[in-house]
């Protein structure tokens, strides 16, 4: 897997908590049709950037962007964000 937009379907969108970690995923596209999100977990992917895939308004509360190749991080989190993680 190395997008997500391609595996949110009906059955996926009420999802709370989505761990993918280790799963060669390179873009969080899609990511932002999960609305019911709160715990989002993609260390060590293949993700070079955020981009507008986290929406400040979404219910994450927790994100683990951990041993990825994002060299930055240029978005404004949700307000909700209670832990989140980029660095090893």
């Amino acid at each position: 897997m190395h997008h997500l937009a391609g595996a949110v379907t009906d059955t996926t969108l009420c999802l709370q908590v989505l761990w993918l970690a280790d799963n060669y995923v390179s873009s969080l596209t899609g990511i932002e049709q999960l609305a019911d999100l709160q715990e989002l977990n993609v260390a060590r992917n293949d993700i070079t950037q955020i981009g507008t895939s986290l929406l400040p308004s979404s219910r994450l509360t927790s994100l683990n962007l951990a041993d990825n190749q994002i060299s930055s991080l240029q978005v404004r989190l949700p307000a909700s964000m209670l832990s989140w993680r980029v660095a090893s």
